[in-house]
């Protein structure tokens, strides 16, 4: 979206071909349709197992089929599935998915099944059995069957049935010439973001946001987001492909070749589908790449937003129309700024799920007479629970204006379900907004939390970088004087030690005094505070220094040491919300010093001996053994002189 918040016509070229017609198949499978026209669905994703089913899938209705199949979620302990009334639903360059019904429960299963390349692991089996959450289909079982072939192996997904998709419904409403009820989208776009929140806080990126991949029971009106075969968990640094995304649905970063995206894609997408059930088509239809991005001519800085590298800048330029006049006249105007917040062509500039969640545009879904238009009471929206809150960590006082209308002060929030309580630092009110006006937000941060080998040491991901080199470690609060942030995070009740890595940052609390669930909330609320106030996390005359930089004085044995430590060993004792510091080699004894986590943790001894000392030893012979360094009284003295 252009900078003023309006669209403009234009148009930009895209390769030919653009991946399509196989994810659409993939997507609107599990509900009820096919890109070879046929009714039906169902969903798939990709994995490992040693079980594999010896019957095929049969399409007899009335025949039974028994495999040997792996639950979706937990242990893999293999368990034999009976299934019938088998009937081809979708196929596509996929596979092909069935609707089945299982024997024990009665209940209707979508089954897809895949061609398994062997000499891979499948990313969506992969990624659909660490997803938990109302909004997303669920892997019940995978199991392996056989082809016709020799040695062909075949991935079969036992997924949720659900029998519509927003694709069909929406069809649905413009072949009868009328508009889709404007509660349905509400309900149906809320809980796509909340299912987004969750999976961008497990650092998933769907990558094919669409109508197809939204299913739908027309009766409840829940949705399950579906198909994760292009989703891909972003690391980053790491390149990731650009030719991804159905053509409509496609955010421009993709289209000017970007590799380093974030899960911004799917937010851009999301804006997209909303568009398009408020228009009753596709806000930026084309079959073509030429006829692709309609959005107008993008300024240099927002095209070096989406993609640094790109350096053609041979557009026309067009001027901007404003937002009302692509909506029909009656589109609510909070729809219109839900859109031109979503549809941003920078991509750090777009909403968050979250934020999303709590635009003034679902308020009605807030008051607790609402209905559909059936008379049911909406599904559940709000159930956020100690669990989810794990899953998808965000600021609790975000939540609170999640719950409840936009339109009054919040003296206090609290957090659904956890009986917890925070003073709000934020008050927003809000006045009923006129067209081309948009809503003040709070902006949230997603911030995960990642366990670790000690009990007492917790991990907290804040999603973006925490230092630019080295690591830090405050064992008490006299030793946070260099860091504003260390400084607010000991004035939190029961926080010992703090870490900072990276992109991390590890709390070690005191042990046995103070539960995570009484520390956790105030730690987001401290995390998030400080970084939307600007402020450094460490003093620049204190940043820390490289302790395994090369050095003029290192030789051969010791420059192996430090290259080891620094490939090999630190990225594994980091995931562990740890770090272990170089600090000399001496008659074959290398001297370490542990930091974080791993400072107090019980197995820390152990990890020194077996592992780092172990891998040392195999690449440099020279190593005899391991030495933990845990007070560096030189160091001291020089700095106290």
């Amino acid at each position: 979206m252009s900078g003023s918040g309006r669209p403009r016509t234009s148009s930009f070229a895209e390769p030919p071909g653009v991946p399509g017609a196989a994810a659409a198949a993939a997507g609107s499978a599990v509900a009820g349709g096919s890109s070879s026209g046929k009714t039906g669905g169902a969903q798939a994703s990709g994995g490992s197992s040693s079980a594999f089913g010896n019957l095929k899938l049969g399409r007899d209705s009335g025949k039974v089929t028994t495999v040997v199949a792996t639950p979706g979620q937990g242990p893999d302990r293999p368990q034999e599935v009976s299934y019938t009334d088998i009937k081809v639903i979708g196929n596509g360059s996929f596979g092909v998915v069935y609707q089945a019904r299982l024997i024990d429960s009665q209940e209707m299963v979508a089954i897809k099944k895949v061609l398994q390349d062997k000499r891979f692991k499948n990313r969506e089996l992969q990624i659909m059995r660490k997803l938990d959450h109302c909004n997303i289909v669920r892997l019940r079982y995978f199991f392996y069957s056989s082809g016709e072939k020799k040695d062909e192996v075949y991935l079969n997904l036992v997924l949720d049935f659900v029998p519509e998709t927003v694709y069909r419904v929406a069809r649905h409403f413009n072949k009868s010439k009328t508009t889709i009820p404007i509660i349905y989208v509400k309900v149906y776009m809320y809980q796509l973001f909340r299912s987004l929140a969750y999976i961008h806080s497990q650092g998933v990126c769907h990558r094919d946001i669409k109508p197809q991949n939204l299913l739908v029971d027309p009766d409840t009106a829940v949705l399950k987001l579906c198909d994760f075969g292009s989703a891909k968990q972003l690391v980053r640094g790491e390149p990731n492909v650009s030719y991804i995304c159905s053509r409509y649905y496609r955010a421009p970063e993709l289209i000017f070749g970007a590799t380093d995206y974030t899960s911004n894609i799917d937010i851009w997408s999301a804006g997209c589908v909303l568009a398009e059930l408020l228009l009753g088509q596709p806000i930026f239809p084309g079959d073509s790449g030429v006829d692709q991005l309609v959005l107008g001519t993008p300024t240099r800085e927002q095209i070096r937003e989406m993609n640094p590298n790109y350096t053609e800048f041979k557009f026309p330029q067009i001027k901007a129309h404003p937002w009302t006049k692509v909506f029909k006249p009656r589109t609510p105007p909070e729809a219109i700024s839900l859109c031109s917040r979503l549809l941003e062509y920078t991509p750090v500039t777009r909403l968050s799920p979250l934020e999303a969640c709590a635009h003034a545009f679902f308020d009605e879904l807030r008051q607790p007479n609402a209905r559909l238009p059936n008379g049911r009471e909406l599904p559940q929206l709000f159930n956020f629970s100690p669990v989810g809150e794990q899953a998808c960590t965000c600021d609790y006082r975000a939540i609170a204006f999640l719950l409840e209308p936009l339109k009054h002060l919040y003296p206090v929030c609290s957090y659904h379900g956890t009986g917890l309580t925070r003073p709000a630092l934020h008050k927003v009110a809000r006045s009923p907004i006129p067209q081309q006006t948009t809503t003040m937000f709070i902006r949230n941060m997603f911030i995960q939390t990642q366990d670790t080998p000690n009990p007492n040491s917790l991990k907290f991901l804040p999603g973006r970088v925490v230092l630019e080199t080295g690591t830090m470690d405050f064992a008490g609060p006299r030793d946070a004087y260099c860091s504003p942030l260390a400084r607010q995070l000991f004035r939190i009740d029961g926080v010992k030690s703090v870490f900072f890595g990276p992109d991390f940052i590890t709390i070690t609390k005191a042990n046995g005094e103070t539960e995570w669930k009484v520390i956790k909330p105030d730690v987001f609320a401290t995390i998030m505070d400080f970084f939307t106030s600007g402020l450094p996390v460490v003093n620049e005359a204190d940043a820390p220094r490289a302790d395994t930089a090369p050095s003029e004085d290192d030789d051969e044995v010791v420059a192996m040491i430090k290259e080891l430590l620094d490939t090999r060993i630190r990225p594994t004792v980091q995931e562990d919300g740890g770090d272990v510091l170089y600090r000399g080699f001496e008659d074959g004894i290398v001297k370490l010093k542990l930091q974080g986590s791993c400072t107090s943790c019980p197995s820390s001894i152990i990890t020194l001996k077996n592992g780092i000392q172990n891998m040392l030893q195999f690449y440099v012979p020279e190593v005899e053994g391991v030495e933990q360094v845990k007070e560096e009284d030189v160091d001291v003295e020089k700095e106290v002189q």
